[in-house]
């Protein structure tokens, strides 16, 4: 495989992805495949074989010293959309990266997630008053900086009986587990009962700070703050002292478009405590419009988001996972979308110029047509809305990720892992 940046005069030159919606939706099913022919060709044949593995060369490098006791930690973050949230798919994963490398726990868990109650990896509970502010929600003048997933959790007000409460419960016992928040407007800090009997008091004036909790080895924790004034609490991280550590950081509705106003200092302060080896942007539901097919901006917003995490958090790697297949009704038949394709040639494109790992998930899942069949297989792949995932299709996509990964470390290393994870089972 060529290094992709002889790709980068060919990727300057390619014509508009744009095509006329009206034309296409309108034409006869053989005019319309026609075109679909047509713009599947258009990209170049070296970019089209493109998948970025010789950026993953030092992520390898450090698996081979974890597994060889050189290193004590690898660590990933696992950026996504409401197709990965309750800790689909990445919980596959992690299991599967565990299992050959050593580790344990769900890694990082914001405050009151959407969809908490429905995670199984780890039983969350929180209290229906914390006010939960995002970077995409109609939020343009944020009181607190937006922490690592994109958000922070506060008291609208002052509340001083103990009722914000969070609750955590998990089938192993819990060893390390950090509490990470914010800086305040004053020097007012919450107090933090921990169980029914150890109280905290929060303190730390840096933009992000950090506290390790006292879980007396057990296999659940119960915590509730009391805030003096609004306080910004970012997440708590459940995570052993070894081994890999696969970070969900999924938000429902998210398109991974609203990076940049994830702060810098934010971004290196996360990655001071964490000190991640692999970041994955794994978007698409959100940013695929069915009457949309130029997505040149989305282009730019990934190689730009590649860029804003480099400039934060170091050389790391950053893997582009591709759109999966999406349906669209056309003349009453289900067709793929005709907006697949340029969107995916648009993250493929990004990963590239970016010099980023690329993962072509539409291929992967089967190509044109793989949604229908997943949602009509027995049992069913994916949800009637041709969008979410089953259980056993989030299974599926793990597993891509993870045979992914596991090609790379068999092309650095010359040696295989495959055999020694349950990944298709």
């Amino acid at each position: 495989m060529a290094d992709s940046t002889a790709l980068l005069e060919d990727l300057k030159s390619l014509e508009s992805d744009t095509i006329s919606t009206d034309s296409i939706l309108n034409d006869s099913s053989m005019a319309f495949q026609a075109k679909f022919n047509f713009k599947r060709a258009k990209l170049p044949e070296e970019l089209e074989k493109y998948d970025g593995t010789e950026y993953l060369s030092g992520f390898v490098e450090k698996l081979l010293d974890l597994k060889q006791g050189k290193r004590k930690k690898v660590r990933i973050a696992y950026f996504g959309d409401s197709t990965s949230e309750c800790d689909l798919i990445v919980s596959d994963l992690r299991n599967m990266l565990q299992r050959i490398f050593g580790g344990s726990g769900v890694g990082f868990v914001s405050v009151a997630p959407l969809g908490a109650s429905g995670r199984r990896s780890i039983i969350h509970r929180h209290s229906p008053n914390w006010s939960v502010v995002s970077y995409f929600r109609q939020n343009k003048n944020p009181a607190f900086s937006f922490g690592l997933s994109g958000d922070y959790s506060t008291a609208t007000s002052s509340s001083m009986d103990l009722s914000h409460k969070l609750g955590f419960q998990s089938a192993n016992k819990l060893n390390n587990v950090f509490l990470y928040y914010g800086r305040g407007k004053t020097e007012l800090f919450p107090d933090v009962m921990v169980g029914d009997s150890n109280s905290l008091q929060l303190s730390g004036k840096d933009l992000l700070n950090r506290v390790q909790l006292n879980t007396n080895n057990s296999k659940s924790i119960d915590l509730a703050f009391n805030f003096p004034e609004p306080f910004p609490i970012y997440g708590l991280s459940f995570e052993s002292d070894y081994g890999i550590i696969v970070d969900n950081l999924a938000k429902r509705s998210d398109s991974g478009s609203n990076f940049g106003r994830i702060s810098k200092e934010m971004l290196a302060g996360f990655n001071k405590y964490m000190e991640y080896d692999l970041i994955v942007l794994h978007f698409g539901a959100n940013v695929l419009s069915n009457e949309q097919l130029n997505y040149n901006h989305y282009e730019q917003i990934l190689i730009s988001t590649v860029r804003h995490f480099k400039e934060s958090m170091g050389d790391i790697p950053v893997l582009i996972v591709g759109t999966t297949d999406r349906v669209a009704k056309i003349e009453g038949s289900e067709w793929t979308s005709p907006a697949v394709y340029p969107l995916s040639n648009a993250q493929r494109r990004a990963a590239a110029i970016s010099q980023s790992p690329f993962l072509d998930l539409f291929t992967k899942m089967g190509g044109e047509g793989s949604m229908v069949k997943w949602v009509k297989s027995n049992p069913p792949l994916a949800a009637p809305d041709y969008v979410h995932l089953s259980g056993k299709g989030s299974k599926e996509i793990a597993g891509y990720v993870f045979d992914y990964l596991a090609n790379a470390y068999e092309k650095f290393s010359g040696q295989s892992i495959k055999n020694n994870s349950s990944s298709k089972k």
